[in-house]
């Protein structure tokens, strides 16, 4: 699969707001690698999905070497989702 770039900040800005868009400006709910504008079957304005509340009990219940794997992928090998493992959201 081919990665795109990042869009610049006034591409992004011209987007509308639309509740799938993610922060490449891309399409969260299709997968498009960018957002096609109100003209999408699936556009629905409104607030972003924001609640992260539930992700570390999550992470919590994956297996050790799966939690190992996202943690050195994602957070140089600390385990935020744990206490003491690091800065939590």
């Amino acid at each position: 699969m081919r990665k795109h770039s990042p869009i610049g900040d006034e591409e992004m800005l011209s987007l509308p707001d639309c509740r799938f868009l993610n922060e490449k400006g891309g399409c969260e709910r299709l997968s498009f690698p960018r957002c096609t504008g109100e003209k999408c079957t699936f556009f629905s304005p409104g607030e972003h999905i924001t609640d992260l509340s539930g992700w570390k009990s999550r992470l919590s219940l994956l297996s050790e070497e799966e939690q190992s794997r996202i943690a050195k992928k994602y957070y140089g090998g600390k385990r935020p989702w744990k206490d003491g493992g690091g800065d939590g959201v």
